[in-house]
């Protein structure tokens, strides 16, 4: 389980007032909290059967992607490649299986992506309220999803605005979907307007892993989406497969545009202009942009590229087959084997860390009754969770009092074991990074101190370590009294 899952669980099992100010804290929008607080009042308590609507979400994405190549590439061969690299992109499988919004917020892009282009061809107006109800999911289900939707009104305002583009009715209709689509969002997102301000004054200025340059950022997170998810310690792998899909979707686009240019002037910018909108806006969105999953949108208009790609590639490779030209056929064959097989190597090769679960898991196995469990890097109220029934010890807060809280429990404090779960953070509290005043740099110099202090506590006590995690110092630490 990874920690977000663990959180969001924790925060909708809560009465709906709580919840909202739970959520509030967690800088996301409520719809994917209030399905998994919908389930929890079902009774549905398993971690398992609470990531159903991650996974049906994720499977009925790539349906819809399989739709939509279909729709714009109209070849059958070419949508089935592009469901086949969805299915397979690392990213979409990891968040197939969390208990959080990341799945539904790729079926939605997707289906958003889907009713535009399709009423684009039909100019059907049940295609139209499609996606007027997308986007106003999309925007109560990830606040990125703003990038995406004002990517595709800024594509129909142009449309709009480009005489040549169709006729005057139609380019009238553009423009009335773009202004449509901004009043439907303005009005459907008014209920939750105040609390959205209240997170963005709160996150301002804080940036949870550190605040690298703004451009070698995002030039990294785009690196790890369109090689189709992040690839862990594989990182030479994820840019070799990076590479080559940008030829392939390089070529895709080519095509695309001596065909439809109007589909690829929109794959181009649903696919490139988020990425610029970030940039620009850094100071404003600056800790989000840090999480490659916050990206995942561009999934549905990249692969659709790289499979316009392929498709082109494996023709190609027909023709030289055909003419006998085997030095070229296989080159080709040779590129679009290692492009198919890239994304199922990436996800093999993915590096995944060991969950909170597994941590929980041990503790509850070899723990004796009035062991006492002591979270770090864990928000307050997630061990009701994860270790229900276990006395709860809270990090201290002032260097030297870990020493002292571990020599109390685990002496002759009435507990024989003090079990230290450290969730893997590179700190004990949640306020790594740059503080947006002296008063909060002062607090997070302290938290620093403290987390130093654990450490050589640690190695003073010569505490039992159980390497749980994969990357220390996360894991589970365990200090024993005679008692």
């Amino acid at each position: 389980m990874d920690i977000d899952e663990l959180g969001q669980i924790a925060v909708a099992s809560m009465s709906l007032p709580a919840m909202l100010d739970g959520i509030a804290t967690h800088y996301s929008p409520p719809l994917d909290y209030l399905i998994t607080a919908a389930l929890l009042r079902l009774g549905v308590d398993s971690v398992e059967a609470l990531r159903l609507p991650a996974v049906l979400s994720g499977t009925a994405a790539v349906a819809l992607h399989h739709r939509l190549a279909l729709a714009v590439l109209r070849s059958y061969s070419a949508a089935l490649m592009a469901a086949m690299l969805m299915a397979l992109a690392p990213l979409a499988v990891q968040h197939a299986a969390w208990v959080r919004m990341y799945s539904l917020y790729l079926l939605l892009a997707t289906a958003s992506l889907l009713a535009l282009v399709e009423h684009q061809r039909t100019r059907d107006g049940r295609w139209l309220a499609a996606w007027l109800v997308t986007g106003l999911l999309l925007i109560y289900t990830h606040y990125f999803a703003a990038l995406l939707l004002a990517s595709q009104m800024a594509w129909l305002l142009a449309l709009g605005l480009w005489p040549r583009h169709a006729k005057p009715a139609d380019r009238r209709a553009d423009t009335r979907a773009a202004v449509l689509m901004g009043a439907v969002l303005v009005v459907g997102f008014l209920p939750w307007a105040g609390i959205a301000l209240s997170q963005a004054e709160t996150s301002q200025g804080v940036m949870p892993w550190g605040a690298p340059s703004p451009a070698v950022l995002l030039g990294k997170q785009f690196l790890a989406v369109s090689s189709g998810g992040e690839v862990g310690d594989s990182r030479a792998l994820g840019g070799a497969i990076s590479l080559a899909y940008g030829a392939l979707a390089l070529g895709g686009f080519t095509r695309l545009w001596r065909h439809r240019r109007s589909a690829a002037t929109l794959f181009a910018v649903v696919g490139l202009a988020p990425l610029l909108l970030l940039l620009a806006g850094y100071t404003v969105v600056v800790g989000p942009i840090t999480t490659t999953r916050n990206l995942i949108f561009l999934l549905p208009p990249w692969l659709v590229l790289v499979a316009a790609g392929l498709w082109l590639a494996s023709q190609r490779l027909g023709r030289g087959l055909r003419r006998r030209s085997l030095p070229r056929a296989s080159w080709t064959g040779v590129a679009l084997a290692a492009a198919l097989a890239a994304p199922g190597l990436a996800t093999v090769l993915a590096h995944t860390p060991a969950g909170l679960d597994a941590m929980a898991e041990h503790v509850k196995t070899h723990a004796k009754p009035g062991d006492a469990v002591m979270p770090l890097g864990l928000p307050s109220g997630y061990l009701d969770v994860l270790y229900p029934g276990y006395p709860e010890m809270a990090p201290p807060t002032t260097v030297g009092g870990f020493a002292q809280a571990v020599r109390e429990a685990a002496g002759a404090g009435g507990v024989s074991c003090l079990w230290i779960v450290w969730s893997g953070h590179d700190n004990l509290y949640w306020s790594v990074g740059e503080a947006p005043d002296a008063a909060t740099a002062a607090l997070f110099d302290r938290n620093r101190q403290v987390t130093a202090d654990a450490l050589s506590t640690w190695a003073t006590l010569r505490l039992e370590t159980t390497a749980i995690g994969s990357v220390p110092p996360a894991g589970v630490y365990r200090a024993c009294g005679a008692g």
